[in-house]
């Protein structure tokens, strides 16, 4: 859902391809054909996607759904299953991991599942798949939380997603970390 208003708030959707979709998770990726994964008529996987249309750059933001699922460690083992499948089908492009955005502070402090910690062991794991030739690890965090490592408590109407202006912040991130407009 965070991708998804990605899409929907930015500007990014005039310069590139999303295959997002609210509650979507590591676990699900590449089951079944997705209603929001078209061409004309018909519904694709995203191996299916992938594979008929090759990219520069691959961004991939995902991670909070699963928070409540599973251990960090299978967590981790799915995600870099997920990576080695683009990879696998995205040979010549550049992968960015993203670190999972972190939650606001009133969330970190009373959710057992959705917090920071748990948050950044998952980004620790994340991270370990950079290698710094064609996978490279980008964390917005650094431009969306506070002093305390906090998604800022006021430019979030759930204590999860960005409210709408504020994806524009996202996007300027993400501009500055590899994208480059047409």
């Amino acid at each position: 859902s965070r991708t998804q208003g990605l899409y929907e708030y930015s500007n990014l959707a005039d310069v590139a391809t999303f295959y997002s979709k609210t509650s979507l998770t590591v676990y699900n990726l590449f089951e079944k054909p997705k209603d929001f994964i078209r061409e004309g008529d018909e519904k694709l996987t995203l191996e299916q996607a992938l594979s008929r249309h090759q990219f520069k750059k691959v961004y991939l933001m995902i991670g909070i759904n699963e928070m409540g699922t599973g251990t960090p460690e299978s967590f981790f083992e799915a995600y870099a299953r997920a990576v080695y499948k683009i990879r696998e089908l995205q040979p010549d492009a550049i992968i960015f991991v993203q670190g999972i955005m972190r939650v606001a502070g009133q969330k970190n402090a009373s959710d057992p599942v959705f917090n920071n910690t748990n948050i950044n062991i998952r980004n620790v794991e994340i991270e370990t798949l950079a290698n710094g030739k064609d996978v490279f690890y980008i964390d917005v965090n650094e431009a969306v939380c506070d002093e305390n490592g906090n998604l800022y408590a006021d430019w979030t109407f759930d204590q999860i997603h960005l409210k709408a202006k504020y994806y524009q912040v996202w996007e300027n991130f993400l501009m500055e970390h590899g994208i480059v407009k047409k």
